[in-house]
């Protein structure tokens, strides 16, 4: 099947220059047949880029995925490497920024819902399920084993984890780049997704170190669970379940946003499973 729709379009482009050529030497008395040659070759042109892009695409899975998982951890490591000349007062201020621009974020992505208080049971199911197995401290454990290894000052590997987990994953850019990247195999928007995740991480880095670089691992395994179960999740997760995932992940980053200003403590990472809690709570409401 794949040669026969190799070869035909190969055919028909011979023929459509064939045609062309016989156009510029006056063989056609009518214009229009010129322009007609001209618009079947460039269809035929097109035709034959998208389906290199679907075959690479299909020889290679999950490459959006791994193109996002470079570009955080290419970005970690610059910011890093630029944390080194920034001096303390210039990084804190900066720290400060971030956590401003967190709390910002999270309030937009946050009034995307269209129900409150299917967000509002989300949070406190979820949080109680959270909290319920310790997922905080269970994260902070490991984060503190990970900084003895590092050997790190004011270690921050378990913020910057959550923060960057949250943020990377966190919005319809994430869950519809994954869809589309496992249903058709175009990455189009995973790719512009890394080049702004790229970005991020440079300043998460630099501000949080390599905490951030760690988010990366989750970034894989969620995108790539998304794009390889692609089929199924499609149909489970409905444009209104992405909205309130989305909605109810965003006020997780309000309350990393208060965190990294130092404001009050939240325990965002109980209060995770309200993300998976929200599309339940939209088929069960539907069912109702």
């Amino acid at each position: 099947m794949l040669l026969f729709r190799g070869a035909l379009p190969t055919f028909l482009l011979n023929y459509s220059r064939d045609s062309t050529a016989v156009c510029r030497n006056g063989a056609f008395n009518f214009e229009a047949d010129c322009r007609t040659a001209r618009k079947v070759r460039l269809s035929l042109l097109l035709a034959q880029s998208d389906v290199k892009m679907h075959q690479e695409a299909t020889d290679m899975p999950m490459k959006g995925t791994l193109i996002n998982v470079i570009a955080v951890l290419g970005g970690t490591s610059l910011g890093i490497m630029l944390k080194k000349r920034i001096p303390e007062r210039v990084s804190d201020v900066a720290f400060q920024g971030i956590g401003i621009f967190t709390i910002f974020l999270g309030i937009k992505l946050a009034l995307e819902t269209q129900n409150v208080i299917m967000t509002l049971f989300s949070l406190i199911i979820g949080g109680t399920i959270g909290a319920g197995i310790d997922i905080e401290g269970r994260l902070e454990s490991a984060a503190s084993r990970l900084g003895m290894r590092f050997a790190t000052e004011k270690s921050r590997i378990a913020e910057g984890f959550l923060t960057a987990t949250l943020l990377f994953c966190i919005g319809p850019m994430a869950i519809l780049g994954s869809l589309e990247d496992g249903i058709s195999g175009n990455y189009h928007i995973l790719m512009t997704k890394s080049i702004m995740d790229g970005f991020s991480s440079i300043a998460f880095g630099a501000a949080m170190g390599i905490g951030v670089a760690l988010s990366a691992v989750a970034v894989f395994i969620y995108q790539g669970t998304l794009t390889l179960l692609a089929s199924f999740v499609s149909q489970v997760l409905t444009d209104a379940a992405i909205v309130e995932m989305t909605a109810t992940g965003g006020l997780l980053i309000v309350g990393i946003g208060i965190n990294m200003l130092g404001i009050k403590k939240i325990h965002v990472a109980n209060l995770l499973p309200a993300i998976a809690v929200a599309p339940f709570l939209i088929r069960l409401f539907h069912w109702l």
